[in-house]
């Protein structure tokens, strides 16, 4: 199809596989080619953007023994291409103030079976990520815990997550500081049979509510 007019005014929304012999312009007669809406709006549209939560505050462990961190998992047979979109933490209750950094690990190999020897997992207790499309998400594929999961082998550092906690003068009267998110911007994706955690350059006793929210996409190469 050639397109040999311009149509000053926004076009759309349109269902997909719709062919138009116009394309939207301004009252100048240039195309319109601004983005047409937030960053994810499309993605969320699709039903593809899960918020994986906590269900409880907890510590986040320090990086060497990931046990109980809050760890997302593409199981091998999902059929799906996970995109982590943030990492956020949200401060309950404020442990000792220490210096400390927050990372992201990662492990392959994860299978798509949890619970018993020689598992990835031996144990998982999974909470359901939830879509941010109530009524359009389908049941999301990924599986999320914080409380109760076991590693067979501890997962390797992918990178550092640039936000922590340090003080501000002494233990007694100094407050922690922290810019508590993450935003990944594309840089990170899991395949298939791969989980990644979020784990603590030092064990703190400090609180966090965590949540990770990752889009499913279609497993096309």
């Amino acid at each position: 199809m050639s397109i040999n007019n311009l149509l000053t005014g926004v076009s759309g929304p349109h269902g997909d596989s719709v062919e138009r012999e116009t394309i939207p312009a301004n009252t100048w007669g240039a195309p319109l080619v601004a983005r047409y809406g937030p960053t994810y709006l499309e993605w969320a549209r699709r039903g593809y953007i899960y918020v994986a939560a906590t269900a409880a505050a907890a510590a986040i462990p320090i990086y060497t023994t990931c046990t109980n961190a809050p760890t997302l998992w593409n199981p091998a047979d999902s059929g799906k291409l996970f995109v982590p979109i943030r990492v956020a933490l949200c401060t309950e209750a404020l442990g000792t103030p220490i210096i400390t950094g927050i990372r992201l690990m990662y492990e392959t190999g994860m299978s798509d079976t949890s619970g018993t020897a020689g598992m990835p997992f031996p144990t998982f207790t999974n909470i359901a990520p939830v879509g941010t499309y109530p009524g359009k998400n389908a049941a999301a594929k990924g599986r999320f815990a914080a409380g109760t999961v076991t590693w067979t082998a501890q997962p390797a550092n992918l990178m550092d997550l640039g936000m922590g906690m340090w003080k501000s003068g002494t233990t007694a009267t100094g407050e922690p500081y922290s810019q508590f998110f993450f935003d990944f911007d594309g840089m990170v994706l899991m395949a298939p049979g791969t989980a990644v955690c979020v784990a603590a350059n030092v064990a703190t006793s400090t609180t966090f509510w965590t949540s990770i929210i990752y889009a499913e996409l279609p497993n096309v190469v």
